[in-house]
């Protein structure tokens, strides 16, 4: 699982620009191409309905390039995912529009958290 919010570096966003001067990271991404990737966690999870084995491995991946570079701590890896606990009020993410409606976004910020903004 590579989520398009670990493709940017949240330091190198600008938020103030137009929509036609935003970054976007899965541009130039095309099937069957490669790309280097780190594995910040691994976890199992079960769900029988979806494998026949009855657990798969969820793996997440980064490539910020503030993450590739060798001997980064694995702090840093920690600090990138995105967890409920880490939010606080005020503060910046980066976020994928998930469903545009009338009165509100669906966004999502890192693997299972997930909001609406009105």
């Amino acid at each position: 699982h590579l989520h398009a919010t670990q493709m940017v570096e949240l330091k190198s966003l600008v938020f103030d620009c137009s929509p036609k001067d935003a970054p976007r990271p899965v541009d130039g991404i095309e099937l069957n191409s490669s790309m280097e990737a780190r594995i910040m966690h691994l976890s199992k999870r079960s769900d029988k309905a979806t494998t026949k084995a009855g657990s798969m491995t969820h793996i997440e991946l980064t490539c910020r390039k503030s993450l590739m570079k060798d001997g980064v701590a694995t702090e840093k890896y920690t600090a990138a995912r995105i967890r409920w606990t880490d939010l606080k009020v005020g503060m910046d993410v980066v976020a994928v529009v998930e469903r545009v409606l009338k009165d509100l976004l669906w966004l999502e910020l890192g693997d299972g958290v997930r909001g609406r903004v009105r």
